[in-house]
């Protein structure tokens, strides 16, 4: 929970600077709104999950048993059965109550992954300028941010896991938007999506496979 809110709340933040550059270059359009609405609204409610998980262990529990029943309500015309344990919430919510009441007592803790979320967000944002460079796409530091914003913004409220097939879309237009050619766009937008996202899918499947096979080795020895 903590690492996806301090995720959201690092690219909040530059989310703002992009918006910023979409309202004075006049690209701003109701799906940018509307993506920047709803990731706020998520943050809003991961950020008082933690918050009554910090000083309420019933609050926390009866807040995520309403949203399991919230959930079920909406899900229930579809499904026609419980898609979230109420009491799965309140196991939970005793579960996690004593780590995030330890943070109450030590605020200053939470900097620090603040931080480290800023700092992948710095680290993508180099990436997206070296893929410019590399293809000899003129830019600005306003079309990095803008178009950086609007890649990462439907990554995050993509229906589609990690953003597939939405990114690339989004991207492609937002870059376009911001006065970079279509074919330049594409390009660059798919090698930014290659190096960030399907090269450490690839090397993913491959630790995962070394991993697995290092457990079957350690078996037959332990035999």
């Amino acid at each position: 929970m903590l690492v996806v809110l301090f995720d959201y709340l690092a690219f909040l933040c530059v989310l703002c600077l992009g918006l910023i550059v979409l309202i004075r270059r006049n690209n701003l359009n109701t799906p940018e709104i509307t993506a920047s609405i709803i990731l706020l609204l998520v943050a809003i409610v991961l950020s008082t999950l933690v918050y009554l998980g910090m000083y309420s262990e019933t609050a926390l529990a009866k807040a995520l048993a309403w949203m399991a029943r919230l959930v079920n309500h909406l899900l229930w015309v579809f499904i026609h059965r419980q898609y979230l344990s109420e009491t799965r919430a309140y196991t939970f919510a005793h579960e996690v109550s004593g780590a995030l009441n330890q943070l109450r007592h030590n605020p200053k803790s939470l900097l620090k992954p603040f931080l480290l979320g800023l700092s992948s967000k710095a680290l993508l944002i180099l990436i997206l300028f070296l893929v410019f460079v590399a293809f000899q796409v003129p830019f600005s530091i306003g079309t990095l941010i803008g178009g950086f914003s609007i890649g990462y913004l439907f990554l995050i409220v993509s229906p589609t896991p990690a953003g597939i097939g939405i990114v690339e879309g989004a991207l492609t237009i937002g870059l376009t938007s911001l006065n970079v050619s279509l074919g330049k766009a594409t390009v660059i937008t798919l090698a930014y999506r290659g190096i960030t996202f399907w090269l450490p899918l690839l090397f993913g499947f491959y630790a995962l496979r070394w991993l697995s096979q290092g457990e079957n080795i350690s078996a037959l020895s332990d035999e």
